[in-house]
């Protein structure tokens, strides 16, 4: 259970959520949050685990160290930005939380 895919599949179920107003997309992204809560987060030294067995424990068969930032992106920046224009265009604007305002 590698973590990319699953914060990348928060930002997609944000998206669907905000463009369908679906309720499924919105339990898919908070159940996928939770999981990451309970798991994928290394509370006691900081950032994400990468891998995880199928047993939720923390595992090195794929790639052995800590991920960058980017594809935690998708769950903690993307829905704090509308859908358009893309990412790195509405971050150079300000939009950042625009539709809090």
């Amino acid at each position: 259970r590698v973590r990319w895919p699953i914060v990348e599949a928060m930002g997609t179920a944000y998206a669907l959520y905000t463009v369908t107003g679906e309720a499924q997309y919105e339990a898919w992204y908070q159940k996928w949050w939770d999981y990451s809560i309970n798991y994928h987060m290394d509370n006691e030294n900081g950032s994400w685990w990468q891998e995880l067995d199928t047993n939720n424990e923390v595992t090195t068969n794929v790639w052995d160290g800590k991920q960058d930032i980017y594809h935690l992106l998708h769950c903690l920046v993307i829905p704090r930005l509308p859908l358009a224009p893309g990412l790195a265009p509405a971050v150079a604007a300000g939009l950042l939380d625009s539709l809090a305002k």
